[in-house]
């Protein structure tokens, strides 16, 4: 039952996350469809190129998710920094002291 729901789930997000925005998208950029067999987003199901619906989905992700990401690479960045220092001036202490011995 759970699982049932879980890929319902999925398969409504993704669709509307991804699917149907790049359906919209090659609508109104219209490569590589036939204008004859196609009257507009929605309507008629139609063979897609696949690297065309990757390279959408993988910019459209890209664009929802990069800025939720910002914040949490800086934190890294600064844990990083802060760890750099600390360890650099662990070093130039001891090397200090022993050079004073």
């Amino acid at each position: 039952e759970n699982a049932r729901a879980s890929v319902k789930h999925y398969k409504c997000t993704v669709m509307m996350k991804v699917f149907r925005p790049w359906k919209e998208w090659a609508y109104l950029n219209s490569q590589g469809l036939d204008r004859a067999r196609w009257k507009g987003p929605r309507k008629v199901t139609v063979r897609y190129n696949q690297v065309a619906v990757d390279a959408f989905s993988d910019r459209r992700v890209k664009k929802l998710f990069f800025r939720l990401w910002v914040p949490v690479t800086a934190r890294y960045a600064e844990a990083k920094r802060m760890r750099r220092r600390n360890l650099s001036n662990f070093v130039r202490r001891h090397m200090y002291e022993w050079q004073e011995v």
